[in-house]
């Protein structure tokens, strides 16, 4: 039943007119029958058949044109590509029964790329760890795996990794809609990738020296500054990524003592936010933007080189205490800015243990790493799926925990 849903929704959304085709033919085949039949018995009166022998055999004759039209429906349902793909695959060894082979459902084709979904027993987990071979047999780079509704259903997200990495795509101000709290990140093979901030605001962004870091937040300071955020710029290293924005619309904060007074700033704000949301009876910014006309803008605060400014610990006892109590702070707002409308935006080179406090790592729920070895990636993502698939010689690639594989769009702040 699962199977011949799919078919049916597969040849609906591909519009086939095949299907129409199937069904007037089948229908007009069953009312053919039924008319012989009625004809036949009725002059042939001297074979006496017992009328319940008469519906049997038309009971029987309808359910073998009924199997017989689900079948072709099913078969028509499925991609032509079916068997050569299958085919391709019967060398990966899933699993030790190989009765239970994938059986290609549907071929979404969908930019640069292709979804191909697969009904099967196999566990997602086994598809990931068979990942090598997989692509050795499609001889097609795998970018994801997906697997959505029905457990049974695993979707392989393929397609030219070479010519997706050629792919030269520069920002300009109308990917960026002024109205909502996305922020357009870059493009997949696939699709644009964007991240609702309204909902998850909060960024870990990792990966090596010249990975694109620095271009990837200088496009999200573009797009807060056309939707109206207040943008706060915290960089112990001196911000010179940064210097296109500093025209005074932009808070910049570039050494210890700054970057203290911004943080503390930033939590009196947070708080008279919480406290006005008290009075007004409202939940959060969103809540409270929609119940009244004097607005509340949403606030952006980017942190680069948080390796760098937790290296001062090492320093005096004062300076010491006082990184101590930054660190606090950050993890204060990680934690309880949400509702007030702020967004974090954390960068660094490597997430290691001793260089991010585990709790503010844990609530930077948008977890994307560039270009690393394969220990920032699993520091990163959870696993070492970007060291695989981004090159060490990438700029502007990058691999967002939840979202795959994407290429930034580069900023080309002289035509902005």
């Amino acid at each position: 039943m699962i199977i011949f849903s799919i078919a049916l929704l597969n040849l609906l959304r591909k519009r086939k007119i095949l299907l129409l085709f199937i069904i007037l033919f089948y229908s007009f085949i069953s009312v053919l029958t039924y008319h012989y039949f009625k004809r036949y018995y009725n002059i042939i009166d001297f074979w006496l058949i017992d009328k319940y022998i008469k519906y049997t055999i038309l009971g029987l004759v309808y359910l073998l044109i009924m199997c017989v039209a689900i079948e072709t429906i099913i078969l028509c349902g499925l991609p032509f590509s079916r068997f050569k793909i299958e085919n391709q695959l019967k060398g990966v060894k899933y699993l030790k029964d190989d009765k239970f082979r994938p059986t290609l459902m549907n071929i979404t084709k969908k930019g640069n790329g292709e979804m191909l979904s697969f009904y099967s027993r196999i566990p997602k987990e086994t598809f990931e760890d068979k990942t090598s071979e997989t692509e050795t047999a499609l001889n097609k780079k795998i970018f994801d795996y997906k697997c959505e509704g029905s457990p049974r259903i695993t979707t392989i997200c393929v397609g030219d990794l070479e010519k997706f990495r050629k792919k030269n795509m520069v920002y300009n101000d109308s990917m960026c809609d002024k109205n909502s709290a996305e922020f357009v990140l870059g493009e997949s093979c696939f699709e644009k990738i964007s991240i609702d901030i309204s909902k998850t605001p909060y960024i870990l962004l990792g990966g090596g020296s010249g990975s694109g870091k620095g271009n990837l937040i200088r496009c999200m300071i573009r797009q807060s500054l056309l939707k109206g955020f207040h943008i706060y710029i915290l960089d112990v290293s001196g911000a010179t990524d940064y210097y296109m924005f500093d025209n005074g619309k932009v808070n910049f904060a570039k050494d210890l003592d700054s970057i203290e007074n911004a943080l503390k700033e930033l939590q009196e704000i947070r708080n008279k936010r919480q406290k006005i949301f008290d009075e007004t009876k409202t939940v959060d910014i969103i809540d409270y933007n929609n119940k009244n006309s004097n607005k509340m803008n949403m606030i952006f605060i980017a942190i680069d080189e948080y390796a760098q400014l937790m290296t001062f610990k090492a320093f005096s006892k004062e300076t010491a205490e006082k990184v101590k109590l930054i660190e606090n702070i950050i993890m204060d707002l990680a934690c309880n800015s949400r509702k007030a409308g702020f967004c974090l935006c954390v960068a660094l080179q490597r997430a290691e243990a001793n260089t991010i406090n585990g709790t503010i790592k844990e609530n930077l729920i948008n977890k994307i790493v560039g270009r690393c070895d394969s220990y920032s990636s699993t520091m990163v993502i959870g696993d070492d799926k970007a060291c695989k698939l981004i090159n060490s010689n990438d700029i502007g690639m990058f691999y967002h925990k939840d979202k795959g594989l994407f290429k930034t769009y580069y900023y080309d702040f002289n035509s902005m």
